[in-house]
């Protein structure tokens, strides 16, 4: 064999040789890779094997909550359906009859003098600079928070419609997003009957025990710690209420005890929400706020709808000056309660809890001993009042103040139904920064 032959042999074995080296080394790579893959396919099975217990556990429970949903819901409608068999919901004189004798008023609350439009009889627009306010100290002098006495004149300014005689105007002031009351709602009068006949109520809640927040004085101010430590709460800061459960035999029970304005007594909230998961009776008990009728004049935007939300009084209890991040339609079923309200531009001048605080977006101020040293602006802050009674529905835009307080024992709910942001500058100026959903 010549040199070529004999270097042409070399080459050739060699490169054979290079081939096999190349091989061994991609079916190590390639065991190597299948290890890996084998590995971690093995361990999310263990893991998937461990969560299945859990898993199974969870969806027992979802299980359990939807048939005693179905259950409680299934009892609503047939205590409702008895009641209607005795008092028939078509017979609206009846309704309206007892309502306006047993459970309101029997004449209109007086307004300030010299008011330049009649709140009984509004434009079919509203005015200019609508609704009037007035100086916090005047209002609050007229009625002090402190008395469930009702004054002769009240420093009121928003319109009163009624629904079968003024439902166009409503819905007018209503686009215009500014603050009104309508009664005579036919759904709610109806509520309103079944809701204050004897032991209705009751039988709704079947005695199980719902969450009460609970006071010895009349402040009841809103307040989320989260999962905060005592070391990130403001300085001595200390919950102003605990958050208890009664039922609504027991609530009520205590509710009437309460027959003064003395200030250190016993008070409690009673609270229940409905929805698709808890309370579903609600829905149906209060059907202008189902977001599955879809859209109409107590639900705006039913797809921004947030359930029902119920909120029982005893008298005295206050709920603290605050604003909401969303239009709110308020109706009460029974009892009174008065409300007094403040345009979104008052925001500097309410001295509200900042961003991090338990009780944010909350007024820092005592509305019955007002400090006007300590909170000088709030001397100026502009304030109306109204009072709802059974079968009225108060319509609250968007980011607009509201003090409340009980003036006896009374049924409220309110359902939200999305948010409008022609006043979030307002809000903003006080420190709090708001998504924009334009």
């Amino acid at each position: 064999m010549d040199s070529k032959d004999h270097n042409h042999h070399s080459h050739f074995v060699f490169s054979i040789k290079k081939l096999a080296r190349v091989f061994l080394l991609i079916s190590v790579i390639y065991v190597f890779l299948l290890s890996i893959i084998f590995s971690y396919v093995s361990s999310s099975a263990f893991q998937n094997d461990r969560q299945l217990p859990y898993i199974s556990q969870t969806e027992s429970l979802l299980r359990k909550q939807r048939r005693q949903v179905t259950k409680d819901n299934s009892i609503a409608r047939g205590i409702k359906r008895e009641y209607e068999q005795q008092y028939p919901p078509s017979d609206l004189n009846r309704i309206k009859q007892y309502v306006h004798q047993k459970l309101r008023r029997d004449h209109d609350y007086e307004t300030q003098l010299n008011m330049p439009y009649d709140i009984y009889n509004c434009p079919s627009a509203p005015p200019e600079n609508y609704p009037l306010a007035w100086n916090a100290p005047d209002l609050l002098k007229n009625w002090n928070p402190g008395n469930t006495t009702e004054p002769e004149r009240l420093y009121q300014s928003l319109c009163v419609f009624d629904y079968e005689q003024d439902f166009e105007k409503a819905t007018t002031y209503r686009n215009a997003e500014v603050p009104f009351l309508i009664r005579n709602t036919p759904e709610l009068l109806q509520t309103a009957e079944r809701w204050n006949h004897t032991n209705y109520l009751s039988k709704l809640l079947q005695g199980k025990e719902e969450m009460v927040e609970h006071a010895d004085n009349p402040h009841f101010m809103y307040f989320k710690t989260g999962n905060r430590n005592t070391n990130q709460l403001p300085k001595g800061w200390k919950p102003p209420m605990e958050v208890n459960h009664l039922t609504f035999d027991d609530w009520y029970q205590r509710a009437h005890a309460v027959t003064t304005d003395e200030f250190h007594q016993e008070r409690y909230y009673f609270r229940i929400n409905g929805g698709p998961v808890q309370h579903q009776f609600l829905l149906d008990e209060l059907p202008i706020f189902d977001a599955t009728h879809g859209s109409g004049f107590f639900m705006v935007d039913p797809n921004e709808a947030r359930g029902i939300n119920c909120r029982f009084g005893m008298k005295g209890v206050m709920a603290e000056t605050h604003y909401d991040q969303s239009r709110n339609f308020i109706v009460l079923m029974g009892g009174q309660r008065r409300y007094v309200l403040a345009h979104p531009n008052q925001c500097p001048k309410m001295y509200l809890y900042p961003v991090g605080h338990p009780s944010g977006r909350h007024s820092a101020i005592d509305w019955i001993q007002p400090d006007y040293e300590r909170f000088p602006e709030f001397a100026k802050a502009q304030l109306s009042e109204v009072v709802l009674q059974a079968g009225d529905a108060l319509y609250l835009p968007t980011f607009w103040f509201h003090f409340i307080v009980s003036l006896n024992v009374n049924y409220q709910c309110n359902a939200r139904s999305g948010a409008t942001y022609e006043h979030v500058r307002y809000i903003e100026q006080c420190g709090f920064r708001l998504p924009r959903n334009f």
